[in-house]
């Protein structure tokens, strides 16, 4: 894909922000990957209030700084009362954040579990690798899986699949949900 193609899709908001209440605190969830930085602003209540998807295009550091100084500024940095950071640059994203970092595994079973308390399976399929995780009752982890060899690029197959369909990434996501 040339770097030309599917700008459209290179900056995604999946939700339109919900006006958060003055002064209510508010937490961020950021996720730094092989391809993407997605962030997530919920309230004290777990209510999505914004989530982001942005294709970093080799750039992960600047990308996630760009848009995490632009949330901070708009929402107000006292407001933000914890963070947690996951993916391959979960680690350095809490560090720098004073926030914690979460297992990426351990944050999807738990999102099931949250949004989705049904769900027994989750599959993902990422820039540089596959994971299959199967969840009890409980939401807790029962077994899991992962690709033993490199996959990269399995993430950037479902993303030129989407810009070939004319489609945001999220769409085919939301169609893996029903």
């Amino acid at each position: 894909m040339s770097d030309t193609e599917g700008t459209t899709h290179d900056a995604h908001t999946a939700t339109k922000p919900r006006p958060a209440s003055a002064g209510e605190a508010l937490h961020l969830g950021v996720d730094i990957g092989s391809v993407s930085v997605d962030l997530a602003l919920v309230d004290g209540e777990r209510r999505v209030i914004e989530t982001q998807y942005l294709r970093h295009k080799g750039q992960p550091v600047r990308t996630a700084h760009d848009a995490l100084r632009e949330m901070v500024e708009r929402v107000g940095a006292e407001r933000i009362a914890s963070v947690s950071a996951t993916g391959s640059g979960g680690r350095l994203a809490a560090e720098l954040l004073g926030g914690a970092t979460v297992n990426e595994v351990v944050a999807q079973a738990r999102a099931a579990a949250e949004l989705h308390p049904e769900v027994r399976t989750v599959i993902e399929i990422g820039g540089e690798d596959s994971k299959l995780t199967f969840l009890n009752a409980d939401g807790s982890i029962a077994d899991f899986a992962m690709n033993t060899m490199c996959a990269a690029g399995t993430g950037s197959f479902l993303y030129q699949r989407a810009w070939r369909l004319r489609m945001s990434i999220a769409f085919p996501t939301r169609l893996v949900l029903l």
